[in-house]
């Protein structure tokens, strides 16, 4: 209802300015045609006389803006045809793209302890719990995949892949924080970036002393000092001389396609990550750029595995992985413990420690867009479930299960199986999401999305025929005369209606115009970087040249319409003056 009223407003606004204008012009100055007068020093004589074409083209030149509202009109249809495909597209995609029918997923993602270098163990979906679903009826298959925290035994130089990447922007910024007493604390904060899971710096690997301790009023934002405090309490708790990096160890399917393709060096053998003989290392590059355009509250930065960004970025630094080569030895150590993570006498002595030596499979890097267990850019050893229990690591239980069904089934029996995968889910404090159901309600949203911007497309390409056809009918009312003349020497309907035609095809094709260089502007410089999912000229540019060429036929009906009504009466009663 408010487009309608809109539209409406818009009509009548478009009609009442032309009246307005023309009331303040002086009778004579009308009869005259003052204004055909001083255009008329524009006009050129033609070898040939082509009365249509010599009319179409004096209305043309007479008044080339007033077409302007109905080609501005063609144009916005266009721009909400090319946002109707582009967002329907979207949903199509991701209603249809469903990896599994059910998803059971942690409430909470916390994984490790208050300690960075150790990780403790909670109740999670046992074995037997995996079983009990994987023998549901109708169940196909069970995804999941576990992940923990093992420590990489560095003994030689620290390699530069290892060590921050700065940007070599000003070094120190301050912020200060108030807390509930009215303290004043000081952050400090320097751009610099890594491949670690830690969230700070890595600088304390290359710390022979203890750095300085922050002051009482200054929060350790890169967690140096906290990290080499844990470091040394590690090699004291165990004898270990080398420095020693937090990584993720997740177990991941070696054949999946998305592992596959990712594979830089090496080659993988499943035979010997399930034997624990070998892992793979997700050892991504990393660039890091300074965003030249950014909307607030976004980051000034942004980091890649691949140099490559659709936003314009200017690259300062990068990092390249020097270090992880396939047959290298890697030794790990993890400690593990059954305590509260918020114990505040939790020391690694009382942590029991595991402890491994194997062999690079494979060197992996780039997005791995594909994978849902994976962080990208992020240093990951990956390897099977079988080859982490080979190695003797402990890992969390999934926090995700992927359950997909092997076929259709019916509401009642969707209903069974979701209640006992919401039983089964409890016991680990996990919830169920039904992807089933959440197709449903995105194809049933898909739907009345659809409804609605048809509705509005359709709308906006009524009311742009009715201004061409409306302005072509008030000029045939003011042509009458022209028009009984022409009837009088011979024309017929096709030659009275060429009188109109290039109007209506200037019109038409200046709002194609208006359209198509909107789209090619959001195609090639999104001003909101990727607002849309994607972009498809082949479906919208023939789409744009369809409905601009079904209005001309339209707007041209209609005329022929209007000039049908006109040569229903005699030649006499169009000519005579009234």
């Amino acid at each position: 209802v408010p487009v309608v009223i809109l539209s409406a407003l818009c009509i009548f606004i478009s009609s009442f300015a032309p009246l307005r204008r023309a009331s303040r012009q002086m009778p004579m100055g009308v009869l005259r045609d003052t204004g055909m007068l001083r255009r008329a020093k524009k006009f050129r004589s033609r070898e040939q006389f082509r009365a249509t074409g010599l009319i179409a083209g004096r209305q043309a030149r007479l008044h080339p803006f007033r077409q302007s509202g109905a080609a501005v009109m063609i144009a916005l249809m266009l721009i909400g045809t090319f946002f109707v495909v582009e967002l329907c597209m979207g949903m199509l995609n991701d209603s249809t793209y469903r990896t599994s029918d059910f998803n059971l997923y942690a409430h909470t993602r916390y994984i490790g302890s208050s300690r960075s270098f150790a990780m403790w163990s909670e109740d999670s979906l046992s074995e037997q719990d995996l079983n009990q679903i994987a023998e549901i009826p109708e169940v196909d298959r069970v995804e999941y995949s576990r992940e923990g925290i093992v420590n990489l035994i560095l003994r030689d130089e620290i390699p530069g892949y290892l060590r921050d990447t700065y940007t070599g922007e000003p070094t120190y910024t301050e912020t200060e924080f108030d807390d509930s007493n009215g303290e004043k604390y000081v952050c400090v904060q320097e751009q610099a970036f890594n491949v670690s899971k830690l969230s700070g710096s890595l600088d304390y690997l290359l710390a022979e002393e203890e750095p300085v301790k922050p002051a009482e009023n200054e929060i350790n934002s890169d967690s140096t000092y906290l990290y080499y405090q844990e470091l040394r309490e590690v090699q004291k708790a165990t004898g270990e001389t080398g420095k020693l990096l937090p990584v993720w160890l997740i177990t991941v399917d070696p054949d999946s396609e998305a592992i596959r393709e990712a594979v830089r060096e090496g080659m993988i053998s499943r035979e010997k990550l399930d034997a624990g003989q070998e892992v793979l290392v997700y050892a991504p590059d990393q660039y890091v750029g300074r965003k030249l355009r950014k909307r607030a509250g976004d980051s000034a930065y942004v980091w890649k595995t691949v140099k490559g960004t659709t936003e314009p970025v200017e690259w300062i630094a990068e990092n390249h992985n020097d270090y992880f080569r396939p047959g290298q030895q890697l030794d790990f150590l993890q400690m593990v413990t059954d305590s509260s993570p918020g114990e505040t006498d939790l020391t690694y002595d009382s942590m029991e420690q595991r402890r491994a030596s194997v062999t690079v499979g494979a060197v992996l890097e780039g997005y791995l867009a594909d994978s849902e267990v994976v962080t990208p850019g992020e240093l990951t050893i990956l390897t099977t479930e079988a080859g982490a229990a080979s190695l003797g690591f402990y890992l969390r239980g999934p926090l995700d299960v992927n359950v997909t069904l092997n076929g259709t089934v019916d509401m009642d029996e969707e209903e069974m199986i979701q209640e006992r995968l919401e039983r089964i889910a409890m016991r680990a404090d996990m919830g169920v999401y039904n992807s089933i159901q959440g197709h449903r309600d995105s194809l049933e949203t898909q739907r009345i999305g659809m409804t609605l911007f048809v509705g509005i497309i359709v709308l906006f390409f009524a009311v742009s025929v009715a201004m061409q056809i409306g302005n072509a009918g008030r000029r045939i009312r003011a042509d009458r005369r022209m028009l009984g003349t022409l009837r009088a020497v011979g024309a017929d309907k096709d030659t009275l209606v060429g009188c109109y035609r290039l109007p209506i095809i200037l019109t038409t094709l200046i709002g194609l115009a208006l359209g198509t260089a909107f789209f090619l502007i959001f195609r090639y410089n999104d001003p909101y970087c990727n607002l849309l999912p994607a972009y498809h000229p082949e479906i919208v540019l023939p789409l744009f040249v369809i409905l601009s060429g079904l209005c001309l036929v339209l707007c041209l009906a209609g005329v022929r319409a209007r000039l049908g009504q006109l040569m229903r009466r005699s030649i006499v009663e169009n000519i005579r003056e009234l």
